[in-house]
């Protein structure tokens, strides 16, 4: 009797070290920190795909976790846990990577529009203060003129966010001030066109 007692014993202090293991506090930490240095890197706006896959991989790790502290103690086995724990935490540092170099991409992108938009600027400008005045246009030229200030604004206004280092926002702004500006042009040469009776009115 007494040695079937000693072997239960036994067998249960064994399941204890097998089993009985502890949550993964330290590795934890590491990982959210991990998490909130790929977020302070905005891999959200620029790396959004390898982001949100940490952000799975990381509640993964939570749920699994969850499910061992719901089991008996000398049951638990945070193995899994920890190793998915641990891949969130090298696709959150991959995600600041990845979106370190995006922005860097965006933001030489960016500068090669605001080239463009220069140049278009300067063009424009020049058109619509040589576009053709006369009956049935000087309204439309005054709207152009409207325009054109609302491009100068938009143009202003991409350059700040750009200079905040806001390069996705700058880029959608350039976009749309380029698409006002070519817009502007071909008004402007659609005038010249009905002025000259190229085009009937």
């Amino acid at each position: 009797m007494f040695q079937r007692v000693s072997s239960v014993l036994v067998a249960l202090a064994l399941l204890g070290v097998v089993g009985c293991s502890s949550a993964p506090t330290e590795q934890i930490a590491t990982t959210e920190k991990a998490i909130e240095s790929a977020r302070s890197s905005e891999a959200e706006q620029y790396a959004a795909t390898s982001f949100q896959m940490a952000l799975d991989t990381l509640n993964a790790a939570k749920v699994e976790q969850q499910a061992q502290d719901g089991k008996f103690s000398m049951l638990r086995s945070y193995d899994k846990s920890r190793d998915l724990y641990a891949a969130a935490q090298r696709l959150a540092e991959q995600a600041a990577v990845d979106a370190g170099n995006e922005k860097e991409r965006v933001r030489d992108q960016v500068n090669l529009l605001f080239g463009d938009a220069e140049a278009l600027l300067a063009s424009v400008d020049t058109a619509v203060k040589s576009a053709p005045v006369g009956k049935g246009t000087r309204a439309d030229i005054e709207l152009l003129k409207a325009d054109f200030t609302a491009a100068q604004t938009s143009y202003s206004e991409a350059h700040a966010d750009f200079d905040a280092g806001n390069y996705l926002t700058a880029r959608t702004k350039i976009n749309a001030t380029l698409e006002k500006l070519h817009g502007i042009m071909q008004q402007v040469e659609e005038a010249k066109a009905r002025k000259s009776g190229k085009v009937k009115t």
